[in-house]
């Protein structure tokens, strides 16, 4: 399947997932021998999802801690 042939909707929602921008700029090098600024919109998204996911697990994290006293009793 072409790639356009894919809804415009469902293309933007496929750029949460780092595949699709890897995929795409990994092919790009290995088979079109392009260059790693042809690449760097891919490469600027994976920093930025890998920027979102990180500070969603931290802040996930700091939620999930519950602080305890000593004797294990929840405060």
């Amino acid at each position: 399947m072409a790639v356009e042939a894919i809804p415009d909707y469902l293309r933007a929602v496929s750029f949460v997932f780092p595949s699709t921008s890897a995929i795409d700029g990994l092919v790009r090098i290995n088979q079109m021998d392009a260059t790693l600024g042809d690449v760097f919109r891919d490469w600027a998204v994976l920093w930025g999802l890998a920027l979102l996911y990180g500070s969603l697990a931290i802040i996930s994290a700091r939620f999930s801690v519950s602080e305890e006293v000593p004797d294990g009793r929840p405060a």
